[in-house]
């Protein structure tokens, strides 16, 4: 009932007809206008910022809720003192009676039933109180899921018109257009009548592809933007047709034309990011397209021809060095390096590994001190249970201890934590991947589970940023065309526990839910960027919203699709939310985004607070295991 008066709220806020003509023209030919997306982002902002004071409000209310609750709590003892002493004086005075029929006790009598009374009233306010703060409360989740669907809204939005400004250029540009130009030329002694005619007409026409080109830039919506990056890209000129107004000789050898020429101008979407200054990954046509940055077709400098000694040494034998993902042996070990940066790792079994990025310019020696650690779990290190009958649990990959900073680094979206310090004093194995619907399955078959969302609960979807509750589809059925390595979805938090709480039974090992700050440390490995690899979300690299994917917006990937992080993890960006518990054990809190929110919310900062009995088909999770 809750999760269906969500809907409903979150459904009338979006029903607005600027809204549905967006989604109208997003599944049929019509294309959305800039202006229209604009108006819509503006009308999501005011709805944004309304629900942020309908918010303040509600905490206003909560807390006066509860201070009224905890004075009618403290009221109670004192009422029920004076209803004890109101009976025991008329108790008393009824002994009297027994004694001296004359007695008058109505006074007592009195006092006891307003004492009565007054007690009967406490206990009113105090359920009357009890109840309003629950109501309060359930508001105040439904506040939380309005939000997240706003903000995911919002983001969407931009997203779109970010494509929709891409589309406008190239629309605009590729206008076909009629341009007059008259052109003289001196015919060459040398040449013929035909020649020197044909010379002349490609002379003109030339000119007015370049008139054109001028008016092309000119004519944008954005054409003070485009221009100031016009010499970094390269648009042509389509020929369509062209008509001689008039032409003729004069003098000697002179020849004039004035044409009629019809043109067109083309332009690649890449360009077209260039002149707006957006991310490529708005203007790639490739969803596998490469990216690794361009290489250097010219020479290199003088200076990076020149090989440089380097000596590698370290405090353990039996080491092993890594250069760039290569192996090169054990120390001591010199090697020869041309000029550039190298990622090198000194590791042995037993110790902590040594990492260091290397800016090579010239001879040197690096030295790395290797600590033996406490315990068994080695870093790097791939752990996989057995769950029984022939089946295994989730891979797990060890994560080094150490201390990192987490939360909006960058300053992020709307939502993130603040910035923070934090250690991982023991190394810790976390899931590769977030477990898939083949594991679960495995869960489900040997327990007879029957999910939240199976119970009754219904598991919720999001549509054009509206979540609703679907009856119709639970973990098996989420809604989309499923692979049994893809992430379980449609399962809620205490679904994932209990799934935690099984893999720990049935190993003998201790798994959980890792907490926010550990799954966000292992998410980082060691960056301070919006993502693992840079602040820029790029193309092709993981599943989220207009991220370059076949997947993006439509459903999860399976495992093994984009690379890992520098910890060896899978999909700590989009993909799929995951389960972990709060900081301050309060509420459950989801991260790492997932395949129908855009990339500004799938940054390894972003949080999502939700309701332990909320499931979705874009959140799954994935467990970790203590030594």
């Amino acid at each position: 009932m809750r999760l269906a008066q969500t809907s409903i709220i979150i459904a009338a806020l979006f029903a607005s007809p600027l809204f549905s003509t967006l989604a109208s023209a997003s599944e049929g030919s019509e294309q959305v206008t800039v202006a229209e997306i604009e108006s819509h982002i503006s009308t999501i902002e005011s709805q944004y910022q309304s629900t942020q004071e309908e918010r303040r409000e509600m905490e206003a209310q909560l807390n006066s809720v509860r201070e009224r609750l905890e004075q009618a709590r403290q009221q109670s003892e004192a009422v029920e003192q004076e209803r004890r002493q109101a009976l025991e004086q008329m108790n008393r005075r009824y002994r009297e009676l027994v004694d001296n029929p004359e007695t008058d006790i109505s006074e007592a009598q009195q006092a006891y039933q307003q004492a009565v009374v007054n007690a009967q009233r406490n206990t009113q306010q105090v359920s009357e109180l009890s109840a309003e703060l629950s109501n309060l409360q359930a508001q105040q989740e439904r506040h939380r899921v309005r939000e997240h669907g706003l903000v995911n809204q919002l983001a969407t939005y931009q997203e779109r018109l970010a494509l929709a400004r891409v589309d406008r250029v190239i629309t605009e540009f590729g206008a076909t257009s009629q341009v007059r130009v008259e052109q003289e030329v001196t015919c060459d002694r040398d040449e013929t009548i035909g020649q020197c005619e044909s010379r002349a007409d490609l002379l003109a026409k030339q000119r007015a592809s370049r008139n054109f080109l001028d008016s092309a830039f000119d004519r944008l919506t954005e054409s003070e933007q485009a221009i100031k990056h016009r010499d970094q890209v390269s648009p042509d000129v389509r020929l369509i047709g062209s008509r001689p107004l008039n032409s003729g000789f004069s003098g000697q050898r002179n020849y004039s034309v004035n044409l009629q020429v019809d043109l067109q101008g083309r332009i690649t979407r890449t360009d077209v990011c260039k002149l707006l200054e957006l991310d490529v990954r708005y203007c790639t046509d490739n969803v596998q397209a490469s990216n690794e940055e361009a290489s250097d077709d010219g020479k290199k400098p003088s200076d990076e021809d020149v090989m440089h000694r380097v000596l590698i040494r370290s405090n353990v034998y039996d080491d092993q060095v890594m250069i760039n993902g290569e192996r090169y042996g054990s120390t001591p070990i010199e090697l020869m390096l041309e000029t550039g940066e190298y990622d090198l790792v000194v590791s042995r079994r037993g110790y902590t590994s040594h990492n260091v990025r290397m800016n090579v310019n010239r001879s040197a020696t690096y030295s790395a001190e290797l600590d033996r650690l406490a315990y068994d779990f080695s870093p790097g290190e791939i752990i996989q249970d057995s769950v029984g009958n022939r089946n295994e649990g989730p891979s797990l990959i060890v994560i080094p201890s150490g201390s990192q900073r987490l939360g909006n680094i960058r300053s992020g979206s709307s939502g993130d934590p603040q910035v923070r310090n934090f250690e991982l004093s023991v190394p810790l194995a976390v899931g590769v991947f977030p477990v898939t619907i083949e594991q679960f399955g495995v869960f489900v078959r040997d327990t007879g589970y029957v999910t939240t969302a199976e119970k009754g609960d219904a598991c919720n979807v999001m549509i054009d940023g509206v979540v609703q509750a679907d009856p119709n589809i639970t973990w098996e059925e989420p809604g989309y065309s499923v692979q049994e390595r893809m992430p379980v979805t449609c399962v809620s938090y205490g679904d994932a526990q209990r799934y935690a709480a099984w893999l720990t039974q049935k190993t003998g090992e201790r798994y959980r839910l890792a907490s926010e700050d550990e799954w966000e440390y292992a998410a980082r490995a060691g960056t301070d960027t919006h993502y693992w690899w840079g602040n820029g979300i790029g193309s092709g690299r993981a599943n989220c919203f207009s991220c370059g994917t076949r997947w993006a917006g439509d459903s999860p990937s399976p495992m093994g699709t984009f690379a890992k992080n520098p910890f060896g993890l899978e999909d700590t960006v989009g993909n799929v939310w995951e389960w972990t518990s709060a900081r301050d054990g309060s509420s459950p809190v989801a991260r790492g985004g997932a395949y129908n929110f855009a990339p500004s919310l799938v940054r390894v900062s972003s949080r999502m607070e939700l309701y332990s009995s909320f499931s979705a088909n874009y959140v799954g999770f994935r467990v970790v295991r203590e030594e």
